[in-house]
């Protein structure tokens, strides 16, 4: 295919809710109830592979890929981390017993650690950030090798539309990354600043795999998830003295934040808990303090995030409501805790 800009989207296709549920029958496949035997502080490592596991797509789909996978993969794993990952894949959507406790999530820590040396076991870990460690394996062993000539790139213009830059900032991240994981979680917020003195407007897009949401005040008992939503991206306009390149001055512009793109199939909101504190000023003398505002959920367990995609009308905005299927939380302090 001669690759031009305008055929971007047809090269580098995200399959979405549809081919998954047509190609891989996950609607009509269910997850064995499974449990894991917690051997020494890794509740981090139990929670986040609950959550895992209850991704139906991305589990089928290495159930039904692997082979191939490991046989065209470019990944210096070749395929070991994915491997321990299959088999406790396999025990939760093929076995008969109802119940089971399991202990394929060791080998999994075993192999993480022969290639990431930094992560200490057995002790307190973040579960967001092991979560990730996890999406990050997988995306590179199931990476896509896309036939990209090696000097091709794409031009971003500050004159494009909005659609049209949105495309551009959207390939040119999936020129890197591009997997069953960007496939079922990847969305795009946008940024746009406009000049006060002129009125020209442009626009930025950040690719992202969650939504962090920080609370507004570190002081009250409750909030409700959809505030913190609203408080988080519906936000009133920032200001900021900013170049602008078509009138050649530096004045006020204003910006605005938002969700552009919405992800295929799942999104994963992760809340800040957890924040640094410094004492008077010396960056020596800090320490972690959790938070521990109460989030209530939707009663229906509905989030409809086309209130928050104002700047937009991108078509993925049809399927714009979610439903929350997993948690994962945290009891204890900021030192020491649990995960379930």
């Amino acid at each position: 295919m001669n690759i031009t800009e305008n055929n971007l989207l047809n090269v580098l296709p995200i399959k979405n809710y549809e081919y998954y549920s047509k190609h891989y029958n996950y609607d009509s496949i269910n997850r064995k109830h499974i449990s894991f035997n917690n051997n020494g502080n890794i509740c981090y490592c139990n929670a986040s592979l609950q959550l895992v596991l209850s991704i139906k797509p991305l589990c089928i789909y290495v159930l039904k890929k692997f082979d191939k996978i490991c046989q065209v993969t470019k990944s210096k794993y070749k395929g070991d981390i994915l491997r321990s990952l299959f088999d406790l894949f396999q025990e939760a959507y093929r076995a008969d017993d109802n119940l089971i406790c399991t202990d394929k999530h060791i080998n999994i820590l075993r192999k993480i650690k022969k290639y990431n040396t930094n992560l200490i076991v057995n002790s307190q870990n973040d579960a967001h950030e092991f979560l990730f460690l996890l999406f990050d394996y997988i995306n590179v062993e199931c990476s896509r090798d896309i036939n990209i000539p090696q000097n091709f790139d794409i031009k971003l213009d500050e004159n494009d539309n909005k659609e049209k830059a949105s495309d551009k900032y959207w390939i040119k991240y999936l020129f890197k990354d591009n997997s069953i994981i960007t496939d079922l979680l990847g969305f795009q917020n946008i940024t746009s600043i406009t000049c006060s003195n002129c009125e020209h407007t442009r626009h930025s897009f950040e690719f992202c795999l969650d939504l962090g949401l920080e609370f507004t005040s570190e002081n009250i008992k409750s909030t409700t998830l959809n505030d913190l939503l609203k408080n988080n991206i519906v936000k009133k306009d920032d200001y900021s003295n900013l170049e602008c390149e078509k009138c050649k001055l530096k004045k006020l512009s204003r910006i605005k934040k938002g969700i552009y793109r919405m992800p295929n199939i799942y999104i994963i909101i992760y809340i800040k808990r957890f924040k640094w504190i410094f004492e008077s000023g010396n960056y020596n003398n800090s320490k972690i303090k959790k938070i521990d505002t109460m989030v209530l959920l939707p009663p229906d367990g509905l989030v409809d995030f086309s209130q928050y995609a104002f700047m937009s009308n991108h078509e993925s905005l049809y399927n714009s409501k979610y439903i929350i299927e997993s948690i994962v939380c945290h009891s204890g302090n900021s030192y020491n805790g649990h995960y379930t």
